[in-house]
């Protein structure tokens, strides 16, 4: 029929009439609390908390999936040679009937791609996080993770139409701090930063010499810039997390931060083990001719010998 009106008295529906009760509401989570989820960092599991969802399939037609219980989704193993980026979803197939909860895989490639979403009728998608899959790597740990929930073309928060809140331009921001992150990261991961906390943020590899002299607090002066040398010593650290320890690097002023990167002492060994040490260094806030260093989780066990350059 033409018209439909929805519910009356003493009348037999369908489903297709019961979703267009549902059609006034935007696609997405209920509250930011839904479909939370957490790593342990030690296996290939992603657990997911129960949460309320709405899909607005098409203009007239409307669905609401609820996952009622705590459940662990299996990513799998990643691939050997390259990296992938895997999303975890809530997939309506109209063939299948039903809604379950999936992981959807992306491409392994050098320069990998999250897996598109689906929107269509015959198979409606809400992506609510992502998990970037290194080569080889035997777990997920939190850093691996991306929350989707709040980005309204992955998913979004649940609003009537005549009230939508666009989202976007906030997402959007924090998928470039996002990005920001996950650069400096592995800045820190290849060796060729530590990450400054300041409002001059600067980052990437240094082309000069690697220091000769095994002391605490010499320098070399090149061009426009000095370098000075130190060590985070692993006696150095405050006790108590966020753990701290503060170094003197001549001429550093919070307008004027240093570029900082661990030296590498050149065997595979001794370097990967460094690049750990040196991961754990959350951020690096100068001060006025010091440098502060904060652990917001656990300490380095070893020395950690620094190179920063300063400019003149």
């Amino acid at each position: 029929m033409a018209m439909q009106t929805y519910p009356l008295d003493d009348i037999d529906y369908s489903g297709d009439d019961a979703a267009l009760f549902h059609c006034t509401r935007t696609t997405g989570i209920y509250g930011e609390d839904d479909f939370s989820f957490s790593v342990t960092g030690a296996d290939n599991i992603v657990k997911l908390e129960p949460g309320l969802a709405w899909m607005r399939i098409s203009r007239f037609k409307g669905l609401v999936t609820a996952l009622k219980q705590e459940t662990d989704v299996d990513m799998g193993l990643p691939d050997s040679v390259y990296p992938r980026i895997d999303r975890v979803i809530l997939q309506f197939d109209a063939n299948r009937n039903d809604t379950q909860v999936v992981v959807k895989k992306g491409s392994p490639a050098s320069s990998p791609r999250p897996p598109e979403r689906s929107t269509t009728e015959a198979l409606y998608e809400i992506h609510l996080l992502e998990v970037r899959r290194e080569p080889g790597a035997v777990s997920i740990t939190a850093k691996d993770v991306q929350d989707l929930r709040l980005d309204p073309e992955s998913c979004g928060l649940m609003v009537e139409s005549v009230s939508k809140v666009d989202t976007s331009a906030i997402n959007a921001q924090a998928m470039a701090l996002i990005a920001d992150l996950r650069e400096e990261i592995q800045n820190v991961k290849d060796g060729t930063a530590f990450v400054m906390k300041s409002g001059d943020t600067m980052t990437g590899p240094l082309n000069v010499p690697s220091p000769t002299e095994d002391s605490h607090a010499t320098r070399k002066d090149y061009v426009d810039a000095k370098y000075i040398y130190a060590t985070l010593m692993a006696s150095g650290w405050s006790a108590s997390a966020p753990h701290t320890q503060t170094v003197a690097v001549a001429g550093v002023t919070a307008q004027k931060p240093p570029h900082i990167t661990p030296v590498y002492p050149g065997t595979d060994a001794e370097d990967k083990a460094l690049m750990e040490a040196a991961a754990s260094v959350s951020y690096a806030k100068p001060g006025d001719g010091t440098v502060t260093f904060t652990c917001l989780e656990s300490k380095p066990a070893m020395d950690i010998p620094i190179q920063c350059e300063v400019r003149n």
